[in-house]
């Protein structure tokens, strides 16, 4: 364990020179785990050999070669798992490997979110966190006003002067003369406002806490021998990993290194002198070279120990003990600690700290957290009563609706919020968008001007032809619009008295684009020909890519709406994109209501397939109610109000439902009574339900290769491979993603060659990551990567490639995050021509599935790399 300690510093240090992000396109391709184990065995004879390791360096070992009595871990692929973990009550993890998922947590009460707050649920009366999955919205939050979000727990939003605004979109409102209690220093752009990450030398004050960051000095030195990359530095460094490497070092032949910076490793005299009798020897002749020949306890490939300032492997530097302390408080991993850590993200935890009860955590490491005597007495459960443990005082302690944190209906008669009144009712003041001032929509539930989120901005106006043969199954709607979550039964509970109008959205922001994503869910895809396909609980789609262009809301440069299984693109007039899709017409705009900035689609009755025209329905270009094909329909527009439809002709307004605050939450409701039979495949009752996909699931049956779900997670990669070309600036990397993981490859070196008679490796990674399907998909290889290609130039054992210069800038991969699944998995190769075989670069030769989050320096024996992962 020393050795890869010491080895991960070293290389975490080396890994930091990313230069510019850049992108290049391929297809996909796997290679199972099972197969590579069964090459194993046929290559070898042999079954794969026992092994007992610690590969996630928490000091348990797993594995069938452990000696018999020795403890094992029960997950050593993550460090936080093993048998002297804290229990986290209510996460469904075993984290001390007791067989036993969560402590039990006081009165049901969880904090899901690990803020410090408890929610506040049915079960836990005395939770004080309004929403327990968000850790930025708990009791002691600071409020932001204007933003829609409840951040402090108090009931409400805290309203902005009316002079105030946020003419940005990024949550803070501007400061100016009009508004001095502004916060944002530059309220004209969103990457701008307090919190921000502050970029060094650029000009701009991002986190307005009074002025630009400093860059420092220009020298980038891994191993601080004075030499690496930068006008600050000596020179250049050809190894900044190894501080024996650099020009004007003693070049020492043989030992596979270029210690001197020039025309590489100097070649030995032709003889081979073992002196020590170690089995190493120095000398042209030899095939390894030995560092120290009067000592035959100096060799390469010997156990390096550390802490006496001997290189005993012949790596060229001695090994230092080192203690892992991600908090600083002396205990972690390693031979200098004080001792484990059992949560080392927290220096107010560990083994000489005092416990504190109730607070969720194991302050002592003496497993678990201490239960307080509770003194509180609270009749209707509502955490508010009379006790120094209640939440505060309770106006109407046996109306658990009425407590100082409810919400108060207006003028209803009941003072809900225990403040002495009941609350007013605002008058209305606009009823169509034509009453509102410029880049502000009319909301229909208060009949108020507001701003809007850039969702709700270009929110499509939905033309939904509607056919009386199949009474209200062409009625979009709420998944749960009969409550219970339940898809088996949907068809059967179906009843226009609770259609009410309800379109899902999913928004995914990247530094360049907005994609957002409409979802509409039907009870059921149906057809009056007798032979036709039917089947349950059917969605379509439509995503629209925004450029943020520097204006509040940016401009749609591209629209994809989802038939049966067919995308379908739509562009601005004149657009500059090119590429192996289609343009199928051009967006248009509800020109009549009056907006100018909701693009319409056309709905089909029956298969309920969207298009961005209608011509190929009706042959014209007006779907007006006059010109719905049989004469019936209804026009849906974003109102957030979710209105019921008359069927024939009606015009309604729909509420908008958060993707990841909805049916994302039900992801895991598979089985007999729940909302999906499989993973992300809606349930039903009867009919053929081969195509009744979750968003994540939606696909394009011209593109096979193609993720499943794609345009929800990854759009940036779906839309870039329809047109790849008349973008302008565009970046692959995601700022906001709650679906995606990221694999970010930071370098890779090899340490021997992969065939002796080859000559020097020529590395390549097979990465696969995992589509809303659950398919493994090959995201970089050296031909066939759906995200990036790359291989390696010969290069001596040794050399350590900085990817993200390597691969252009391209070198982090996103891939879905499917439930109970490894994140990703990797194999290191060498490019053989293609034809023989491509020999293996690790150990064991298979695939290496992993499962953690963060960096991680992964040694696979003939090559390693270290791996940073990203997780919503």
């Amino acid at each position: 364990m020393n050795d890869k300690i010491g080895r991960f510093l070293t290389r975490l240090l080396a890994a930091a020179l990313g230069l510019a992000l850049l992108t290049a396109c391929g297809s996909s391709g796997t290679t199972p785990s099972e197969e590579a184990d069964a090459a194993v065995a046929e290559d070898t004879g042999s079954e794969p050999e026992e092994q007992c390791l610690d590969q996630d360096s928490d000091g348990f070992f797993a594995g069938t070669g452990c000696q018999e009595g020795l403890v094992q871990d029960c997950d050593d692929s993550n460090a936080g798992i093993n048998p002297t973990a804290a229990e986290v009550c209510g996460n469904q993890v075993d984290e001390n490997c007791d067989g036993q998922m969560d402590g039990d947590c006081p009165d049901g009460c969880v904090d899901q979110d690990q803020d410090g707050h408890l929610g506040l649920t049915a079960d836990c009366t005395k939770g004080d966190d309004c929403v327990d999955t968000n850790d930025s919205i708990h009791p002691d939050a600071a409020e932001v006003c204007g933003n829609s979000v409840d951040e402090d727990c108090d009931g409400s939003d805290l309203e902005c002067p009316k002079e105030c605004k946020d003419l940005d979109g990024d949550g803070f409102v501007g400061i100016t003369a009009d508004c001095p209690e502004g916060v944002d220093c530059n309220d004209g752009d969103d990457d701008v406002y307090p919190g921000a990450v502050e970029v060094c030398d650029n000009g701009e004050d991002d986190d307005c806490e009074g002025g630009d960051a400093v860059c420092p000095d220009e020298c980038v030195d891994m191993d601080g021998d004075g030499y690496g990359v930068g006008p600050d530095c000596i020179a250049y460094d050809c190894n900044d990993g190894n501080d024996k490497v650099h020009p004007g070092a003693d070049e020492v032949c043989g030992n596979g290194l270029d210690d001197d910076c020039v025309d590489g490793d100097e070649n030995c005299p032709a003889t081979c002198d073992d002196n020590d009798e170690d089995g190493f020897g120095v000398g042209g002749a030899c095939t390894v070279q030995d560092c120290d020949d009067g000592n035959a306890d100096i060799f390469p490939g010997n156990d390096e120990i550390c802490g006496n300032d001997v290189d005993e492997d012949c790596n060229g530097q001695a090994e230092e003990c080192v203690c892992l302390d991600k908090d600083g408080d002396g205990y972690g991993s390693g031979d200098n600690c004080d001792g484990p850590d059992c949560d080392d993200s927290n220096p107010d935890v560990n083994p000489e700290m005092d416990e504190v009860c109730g607070n969720g955590l194991d302050d002592d490491c003496d497993d678990g957290d201490e239960e307080c005597q509770i003194d509180c007495e609270d009749g209707d459960g509502d955490g508010y009563g009379d006790g120094a443990d209640c939440l505060g005082a309770d106006c109407d302690d046996s109306n658990p609706e009425i407590n100082p944190e409810a919400d108060d209906i207006c003028e209803n008669g009941d003072d809900e919020d225990c403040d002495g009144s009941d609350a007013v009712c605002p008058a209305p003041n606009c009823e169509y968008e034509a009453d509102c001032d410029a880049n502000m929509l009319c909301d229909q539930s208060t009949g108020t001007c507001r701003f809007a989120k850039v969702w709700e901005w270009w929110a499509p106006t939905f033309y939904v032809d509607t056919d009386l043969d199949g009474f209200g199954l062409d009625l979009p709607r709420a998944i749960n619009f009969d409550g219970d979550w339940n898809a088996q039964n949907n068809f059967a509970n179906l009843d226009t008295e609770n259609a009410d109008a309800v379109i899902y959205y999913s928004f995914v922001k990247t530094s360049t684009h907005w994609y957002l994503g409409y979802y509409a869910f039907f009870p059921q895809r149906w057809t009056s020909w007798l032979l036709g396909t039917k089947y349950e609980n059917t969605m379509r789609a439509v995503l629209l890519v925004v450029e943020q262009d520097g204006s509040m809301y940016g401009k749609p440069v591209l629209m994809e709406t989802l038939t049966e299984d067919t995308f379908f693109q739509y562009v601005p007039e004149n657009s500059s994109l090119s590429g192996i899709a289609t343009k199928d017409g051009n967006i248009n705009y509800d020109m009549g209501f009056p907006t100018d900035h909701h693009p319409v689609v056309y709905v089909h009755s029956q298969d309920h397939g969207i298009w961005g025209d209608d011509y190929l329905w009706n042959n014209v270009n007006n779907w007006d109610l006059e010109g719905f094909p049989g004469g019936d329909g209804v026009v849906y527009r974003f109102g957030a109000v979710a209105e019921i439809p008359i069927l024939d002709n009606d015009n309604v307004y729909y509420a908008m439902d958060a993707v990841v605050d909805s049916v994302w939450h039900h992801a895991d409701d598979v089985g007999n009574g729940q909302l999906f039979d499989e993973f992300g495949h809606f349930n039903y009752a009867s009919s053929t339900n081969y195509k009744a996909l979750a968003p994540w699931r939606l696909y394009d049956s011209n593109y096979p290769s193609e993720p499943e779900g794609e345009m929800l997670y990854d759009p940036a990669d779906f839309v870039r491979r329809h047109f790849n070309q008349g973008w302008g600036s565009f970046s692959y990397s995601y700022q906001y993603n709650p679906y995606a993981v990221k694999v970010t490859l930071k370098d890779l070196q090899v340490t021997v060659t992969a065939d002796p008679f080859s000559g020097l490796a020529e590395p390549f990674f097979n990465l696969f990551v995992w589509d809303g399907g659950g398919y493994a998909i090959t995201a970089l290889s050296n031909f066939y990567g759906i995200q990036n290609n790359w291989t390696g130039d010969e290069q001596d054992v040794g050399y350590i490639y900085d990817l993200a210069f390597e691969m252009g800038g391209r070198n982090y991969f996103y891939g879905f995050l499917y439930p109970t699944m490894s994140y990703f998995a990797l194999e290191v190769r060498d490019y053989d021509g293609g034809w023989s075989g491509d020999d293996w670069l690790m150990d064991d030769q298979e695939s290496h599935y992993y499962l953690f989050e963060g960096e991680d320096l992964l040694d696979w024996g003939k090559s390693n790399s270290i791996v940073q992962i990203d997780v919503p």
